[in-house]
């Protein structure tokens, strides 16, 4: 129920603005696109050797989370609750998918453990990115809050895992 409501109100108070930028971060800022860029960073980092955790980690996470989707089958806010549709992203590809949990915000979230091994507290900073980037998911009606916290969650979990296993103690990170 509360999920419903949020997705409706924040759906009930779209702007152009607002549209214009999630828009561009769900139309140019692809999982894709995210994963190459962390490889680089990676690579670029002195403690590239991670990058034999973070595919895995990355690869685990796409099977699972896909794995939930299609077990849980939750139908996406768009095609539920009869929110208007913004015109500038293509929701027929999502309608495959299932809703819950989000593979964005898991994906995204994947990413911040590595971050603080490699940049320490500058990838905090980080955190606001993966926000915006995980709530563009709500206000274009992909997903309710619950499947973004759930996603955001598994995917900082799952990376936390992987680097603990990858390091065996060698290093505490947090």
């Amino acid at each position: 129920m509360i999920d419903s409501f949020l997705v409706s109100y924040i759906a009930s108070i779209r702007n152009s603005f607002l549209d214009s930028m999630f828009c561009f971060n769900t139309n140019y800022i692809t999982t894709i696109l995210l994963f190459f860029v962390m490889c680089f960073f990676i690579l670029l980092n002195k403690k590239r050797k991670i990058i034999f955790c973070f595919i895995p980690a990355y690869l685990f996470t796409l099977g699972f989370v896909g794995g939930m989707k299609w077990f849980i089958a939750r139908a996406r806010p768009f095609e539920v609750l009869g929110l208007n549709l913004v015109d500038c992203v293509e929701y027929g590809l999502a309608s495959w998918n299932h809703s819950f949990p989000s593979w964005h915000a898991a994906f995204i979230f994947l990413f911040f453990p590595f971050l603080v091994y490699m940049y320490g507290r500058k990838a905090w900073i980080f955190l606001l990115f993966a926000g915006f980037y995980s709530f563009s998911r709500v206000y274009l009606g992909f997903h309710y809050f619950s499947d973004v916290i759930f996603g955001a969650f598994l995917g900082y979990f799952i990376g936390l895992i992987a680097i603990r296993l990858c390091l065996k103690g060698k290093k505490k990170i947090y």
